[in-house]
């Protein structure tokens, strides 16, 4: 879904500069709102000893959209993401970085092509260094690229080319996007320590309900059903809020509520988690960005002036 929605956002950009602030502007607010109510849960009534834990500096990779990896290797520091699930944002980060720069400078078709290469690449980097003679500590020069969720970077060529094909209305490129999704979902698994074939079934179940939903229009009425959209308007924020906060709520609601079904006891979380997302969305998030943009633009008007 990130590939096929980016090429279209970056095709209304003039420049890798004007792409960038706008995806930061996407990403920012949301992030800093949650974060802010990560940790006070947290600090006050989080049940969760590891979550209750976090240290401020806990929030410093989520709002620089830095895995915290990097902290350790150049600060020598303990430090931690406040969701583990932030994981799949710094990949994102890393495409829309990455993506944005071949794109600006060489055009969408070959922008993809590296994209998909790096992908591959890194993918059997490990093997290939080992093919070598690399062995030993020599081979962690792999880790950082790990870090930054490259290996997944072929998963988000075939979601260009979904959004190619369908701008086009191309059954070639369509065919290209599943086959390139396909081989990204069954190369990803064996060649990771972190992933197992189950995980390769998954990405293959969501490339095929995704391409379905390019061509069937009974499926694309299922999923234009309102309740399907509200998720679909607040699924940033709720994938920002859901781990660390959700979990901690979820135990705190078989304390006060024991006598709870196992199949319910998520069910009160959930609820809560979507309206606060619908906040987010529909209150915080747009009050913060226009205060963002505003003092941003001020800040570059006196910029101007001054120079």
């Amino acid at each position: 879904i990130s590939g096929f929605v980016i090429l279209m956002t970056i095709e209304r950009c003039t420049s890798i500069k004007q792409f960038i602030y706008k995806r930061w502007l996407r990403l920012f607010p949301a992030m800093l709102i949650v974060t802010v109510l990560t940790l006070t849960f947290n600090w006050t009534i989080q049940p969760v000893p590891q979550f209750a834990a976090s240290q401020w500096s806990d929030a410093i990779p989520g709002v620089t959209f830095i895995p915290p990896s990097f902290y350790h290797m150049i600060f020598n520091i303990e430090i931690d993401s406040l969701h583990r699930s932030f994981w799949s944002l710094y990949t994102e980060v890393s495409f829309y970085l990455i993506f944005a720069v071949l794109y600006f400078r060489f055009g969408w078709k070959r922008a993809t092509i590296g994209i998909a290469l790096i992908g591959l690449a890194v993918l059997f980097a490990r093997q290939m260094l080992v093919a070598g003679g690399v062995s030993g500590p020599a081979l962690r020069i792999v880790e950082p690229f790990n870090w930054l969720g490259l290996k997944f970077f072929a998963w988000f060529s075939s979601g260009i080319l979904f959004a190619r094909a369908k701008t086009l209305g191309s059954n070639s490129l369509f065919a290209l996007a599943c086959g390139t999704g396909l081989l990204a979902a069954t190369l990803i698994s064996p060649n990771t320590f972190d992933l197992t074939w189950d995980d390769s079934y998954a990405m293959i179940a969501v490339l095929v309900l995704f391409a379905t939903a390019q061509k069937w229009t009974v499926l694309q009425n299922i999923l234009e059903w309102r309740p399907l959209l509200l998720l679909g308007t607040v699924s940033y924020p709720l994938y920002l809020i859901h781990e660390t906060v959700g979990l901690g709520m979820i135990v705190l609601t078989y304390r006060f509520i024991p006598e709870i079904p196992d199949a319910l006891l998520p069910m009160p979380t959930l609820a809560l988690m979507i309206a606060v997302s619908y906040w987010i969305t529909r209150v915080a998030e747009p009050r913060l960005r226009l205060l963002l943009e505003t003092n941003l633009g001020r800040y570059r008007a006196t910029s101007v002036a001054a120079s």
